[in-house]
């Protein structure tokens, strides 16, 4: 299966056992969409500025493999605390992780993050080495095996730019230039989606951390901060790792997933060539059942 033939809806996707549920991570009240009552617990990890929806057309799927699935809005993202003074490191979303983590589970979880995403999941493998059995890393960020070139930091600023304007001019027009960004087709951005990302910042709290969330990542790309994952680091991640990579990526291009690749003791990449950002969302038949085929081998 490709990508859908209709845009469809969330709640069609969610419709037969999804439940939203919210969870204490350790102080942190955490939203969770989630499916499954047994098996091993995979946690879906969202992009920088996003949202457990993001995974919409996934956690059902997932959890018909056997997996009890938790699509989380990490801290300081979506209904999910956004403690003051928090500064959103990599470091910062590694504790809320292993919090909830700590909550749900007492074995090690896979993680399935799509960009900030995949960069906390590959930070907490290296950090928590025990409660982390395998990594399917989604067009990750923060990986630099290689140096960036000017197109993939050119590819950050227009995602930094699309969202802090939506923030400071949250108009249709640029909430919707903001989620079209994520999809190589336009089209398929639905237009519930963009309603939900707008009705999420409407949250005064949310606005206020987003700029926090936009200004710490940029700094970690360009060095500025520490978090970026360098050749050493990427070598020392020892769980298995799944790069699953898009040629339509606006960020970080394949180029980069297969140096990481290389790097990686125990790992597979597989590039789609029809998606963007969002390959869980635009090509979903095909994604799950690569992701329950990896999860299961490991």
């Amino acid at each position: 299966m490709g990508k859908l033939a209709h845009p469809g809806s969330i709640w069609l996707d969610l419709l037969g056992g999804a439940r939203v549920q919210y969870h204490d991570a350790g102080g942190w009240l955490t939203r969770s969409i989630e499916c499954g009552d047994g098996g091993p617990a995979v946690v879906l990890l969202h992009g920088t500025g996003g949202h457990a929806e993001a995974f919409c057309r996934n956690v059902l799927p997932l959890a018909g493999a056997g997996y009890r699935v938790y699509a989380i809005d990490m801290l300081g993202h979506g209904y999910t605390a956004k403690p003051a003074g928090s500064r959103y490191r990599l470091d910062d979303y590694v504790e809320h992780l292993v919090r909830f983590l700590d909550e749900v589970t007492d074995a090690a979880a896979y993680l399935v993050g799509e960009s900030l995403g995949g960069w906390v999941a590959m930070r907490a493998a290296l950090a928590q080495p025990g409660r982390v059995r395998a990594i399917a890393n989604v067009v990750g960020g923060g990986l630099r095996p290689v140096p960036p070139t000017e197109q993939e930091l050119a590819g950050w600023a227009t995602l930094r730019d699309r969202g802090l304007a939506a923030i400071s001019t949250p108009s249709w027009d640029t909430w919707q230039a903001r989620m079209q960004w994520l999809v190589a087709d336009p089209a398929c951005m639905t237009d519930e989606l963009i309603a939900v990302r707008q009705r999420i910042y409407q949250q005064p709290e949310m606005q206020r951390s987003a700029a926090v969330i936009y200004d710490s990542v940029q700094q970690m790309l360009l060095g500025e901060l520490p978090g970026a994952l360098d050749s050493g680091e990427i070598g020392r991640v020892g769980v298995p790792v799944l790069y699953l990579w898009t040629d339509h990526n606006p960020t970080t291009p394949p180029r980069v997933a297969a140096a990481a690749h290389e790097l990686t003791k125990d790992s597979e990449l597989v590039v789609f060539a029809d998606s963007g950002h969002w390959p869980q969302f635009e090509e979903p038949g095909r994604f799950n059942a690569l992701v329950a085929d990896y999860l299961g081998r490991h």
